[in-house]
Parts: C-alpha cells; structure tokens; sequence
C-alpha cells in the first residue's frame, strides 16, 4: 500500500434497501408495484447510502431523454431503518417475486414445452398405449400442456436462477436415455412400458438436477460443466461396456408351449451394459461438478470444453475405423433343389474394440486439450455458442465433400460381399479433420476477446483519482495513492 499524508471527505457507501438484503435498486417497474415515489415524475430508480457516520442518503434520479434530475434525501439511521421496513413490507405484500433471481425462468418454460410437444407428449401416449386413437390423442394434448402449466405454477414463487434452469433441462434431455437404459435393468420387454421408463425418468431428473444446481448453489458454468461431464461419461460408459463384450452377453428365457410344454431360446442381456453406462454417467456428473470448483468457469467455458472433448473422441474413432478390419464371414448351406453343398461369404463391418478404444483415447486427450485451452480466460456464452456450431459446421463440410467425392464400389459376384456404401474411414477422417478445422480457425479470436479469468480474480489494483487534489488542499491524515492486492 502506498500512501502519502492527507484526508479524505466522507464516502457513500451502497447499501440494500431493504432488510432482507436482497434488492440493491428500487427500479421504476418495482416502484410502481409497490406503490412508491408517486409524487416523483418520471421517476428512474432509488438508491440507498450510507455515509461514514451512521447516516444514510436515498438517492432519487429522475427526468425523460437526457434530462437527469437527482434528488438526493438525508435520512437518520432511524429513519433509514423505517424506510427500510415499509418497503420489505410492501415487497411482501405486493410483489413477493421482486427479491427472487428468476433469469432462467423464461428459458426453463421454452425449453419444457419444447419438449412436451416433442418427446413427452408421444412417450406418454406410448406408454398408456391405449385402444382408440382419440385417447392417444388426448394424452398427448394434456401432457404437452402440462408441460408447460406444471412448471409455471411450481416456478411462480420460487427462484428459478439460470443454473437451475440449465440442469433442469439437462435432466429432462438425458432422462429419456437413461429410462431406456433403466428399463433394461428392469427386464422391460413390451415398448410400453420402456417409454413408461424414459417418461418417469426424464420428469424425475429434471426436477432432480433443478433442486441439485440450486441446493449445490451452482453458477450457471458450473451447472453447465455438471452437464458435460454427465455426457462425457455416458459415451466413457458405452465404450467400456463394449470393450468389455458386456453387449454380446445373453440370456435364456423358458416359455410355456400349448403343444409341448416349455421351450427355451436366447436372447440379448443388456442390463451390465446398461448399468456401466448408468454408472459413467452418474460418475461424469461428479466429476464436471468438482472439476467446476478447481477455478471460475464459465458457461462459454463449458462448451469449448465439452467440444473439444467430443473432437477428440471422434479423432480416436476415425483412427479405430481405419485400424479395425472388417471380418471375413463365410457361411454353408445345402441347396433343396440339387442337394449340393454351396457357401457364401461377406465383409462384416461392425462397431468393434479399436473404435472404443480409439474414442476413449481420443476423448482423454482432447478433455485435458479442452482444459488447456480455456484455463485462465472466460469465455461467454456467445463466444461458446459459436466455437460450438463452427465445428459442427466444418464437420458436416467435411462429411459433404466425402460422400460427394467417394463412388460406390462396383459389385463383383467373384468376391466376397461387401456394402458397396460402407467408406466409413474416409467419412470419420473428413469429419474429424472438418471439425477441428471448423474449431481451429475461431478458436484465436475467441480467445483474444476471451476475458482474463486469472488477472481479473487473483490481481486488483486500484488508483485514487482524489490523491493529488487532496495533497495539494494539504489534507490532514493519509492519503492512498493506489493499492495492489493479491489474493493467493
């Protein structure tokens, strides 16, 4: 601290007005709902100090265009404090919302009629299933209104801060998978009952992840990082099920036959696969929420991150295609006209090991490039926004060009079959490189307008603009010069 002698005049010092320490300014539409400041036209908004000793100054600009007329009230600490207790009374009976942050309010309604109308409505008739269309009809209608109705009345009086919002609508997008995934847990055969699942599911972790994000005190970065680490360990999961050959496990179910009693048949067993995947889910969502507490993140933080993650997992796909080989499959069979012996062979071309593989390694890689990349910058979320729809934009180019590019394989009855449209490793590579390419050519400017995240939190250093005036009137006491402030 550098200081030189002198004095300082007394301070304002910003205070709430009300008691509950919730609302900083008296806005003109708070005003008018509480009925305050009539007198005042073209009232603007109040403000309350305090001044160094113990009195208090309710500052009322007011006037219309440029014209600015501020009216500037003395107030004692009593009747501050009256002044204070009208107006958290009239808040309480007027306008009960004012002190509650409802920013994400708007965005959780659009995003649950959305999906009401898209995926809720059908699911619910689906899993009614029920015998005349004009049923099917209606349930959907009603549930796509009460999608909208249901979190309207519970929101009113509630606050609904961006963060809620975010992980709310996380839960009620991801729901619908993990209720296909918890029905086979539950050995769900009819379709019914699996979209009963993704219904129940989706609705349960919508108000799940609402209620974490605001218990948990989320900012909207880290609810947003939450949420990409709920994805990333979703696809995590699906690619350990699959180099654990957890897909290819069956099961025997005996039936009862009317002719011979019972019979016994195979079929697929899914439920370890689908309690891996449960389980990287459940574990990338802790991981993104304590990954959210290592520095402040930002929503636009979030996105590049997750993007990143998902350039790299599609890298390390591209490379597993071109690794893996197609299996030669060869099959016999005995012609019923001649009664001879025949084959027939075909390429079986299938999701294998090295694409797992490939991915996991890739999408490792690219979460710690993605962390590298925005440590000590803030990105918004305009600028996440756009390093998000640049890769996606490249990839498609990249995708585009190679169908266009690529001819079918002519098919020779000489040799063994193979899908004449299967260049599956020149349409990951082309998509790959597009995507990272796409990434590559914003991701500079971004991060040139990116707003330092290190600097801004850790380093503070301030100027007196007062000091030389203070030192030439030879002011009594100190006076600061500046101060540097750093907090380790």
């Amino acid at each position: 601290m550098l200081a030189l002698g002198g004095g300082l005049r007394a301070q304002e010092t910003q205070v709430p007005v009300d008691d509950a320490g919730r609302i900083q300014v008296i806005t003109a539409e708070l005003a008018r709902r509480l009925g305050m400041f009539g007198e005042v036209e073209a009232f603007r908004e109040a403000r309350l100090f305090q001044l160094p000793d113990g009195t208090f100054l309710l500052e009322v600009p007011s006037g219309r265009g440029d014209q600015l007329r501020r009216d500037r009230r003395p107030l004692s600490a009593t009747d501050a404090a009256a002044f204070r207790r009208d107006l958290t009374a009239r808040v309480t009976a007027r306008a009960p919302t004012a002190v509650l942050d409802q920013t994400g309010r708007v965005k959780l309604l659009v995003g649950s009629m959305v999906l009401g109308l898209g995926y809720y409505g059908w699911a619910t008739a689906a899993a009614f299933d029920p015998r005349d269309d004009q049923t099917a009809v209606a349930l959907y209608m009603l549930t796509a209104a009460g999608s909208f109705f249901v979190p309207f009345l519970a929101t009113r009086a509630h606050a609904v801060p961006e963060a809620v919002a975010t992980m709310a609508l996380w839960g009620a997008t991801r729901g619908p998978i993990h209720g296909l995934l918890g029905s086979e847990l539950g050995d769900a055969e009819k379709d019914k009952t699996k979209f009963a699942w993704t219904v129940v599911l989706g609705a349960g972790e919508a108000v799940a992840g609402g209620v974490a994000a605001r218990s948990l005190a989320m900012t909207p970065g880290r609810a947003e990082l939450t949420g990409a680490g709920g994805d990333i360990g979703l696809g995590v999961g699906f690619a350990v099920a699959d180099l654990l050959k957890l897909d290819e496990r069956s099961k025997s179910v005996t039936v009862r036959d009317p002719f011979s009693g019972t019979y016994t048949y195979e079929v697929a067993d899914r439920t370890l696969q689908s309690a891996v995947m449960l389980s990287g889910a459940g574990l990338g969502l802790a991981g993104g929420y304590l990954l959210g507490s290592t520095e402040e993140w930002t929503r636009g933080d979030a996105s590049i991150f997750r993007n990143v993650t998902a350039i790299g997992a599609l890298t390390g796909l591209a490379v597993g295609d071109i690794i893996h080989r197609p299996r030669l499959i060869t099959q016999t069979f005995t012609d019923p006209v001649s009664g001879a012996t025949q084959s027939s062979s075909y390429y079986e071309d299938e999701f294998s090991s090295p694409h797992s593989a490939g991915g996991l390694i890739g999408a490792a890689a690219g979460a710690v490039l993605g962390r590298a990349l925005v440590t000590r910058r803030n990105f918004t979320t305009a600028q996440g926004t756009f390093l998000t729809l640049a890769p996606l934009a490249g990839g498609l180019l990249g995708l585009g060009l190679a169908y266009v590019a690529t001819p079918d394989r002519p098919y020779n009855p000489g040799e063994p079959y193979r899908n004449p449209n299967d260049h599956s490793e020149l349409y990951l590579t082309a998509s790959a490189l597009g995507a990272g390419a796409g990434f590559a050519a914003l991701y500079p400017a971004m991060a040139r307008q990116a707003r330092g995240a290190t600097l801004g939190s850790n380093l503070q250093f301030s100027v007196n603009p007062l000091a030389a005036a203070q030192i030439l009137g030879r002011s009594r006491g100190t006076v600061p010069l500046a101060s540097v402030n750093y907090r380790f």
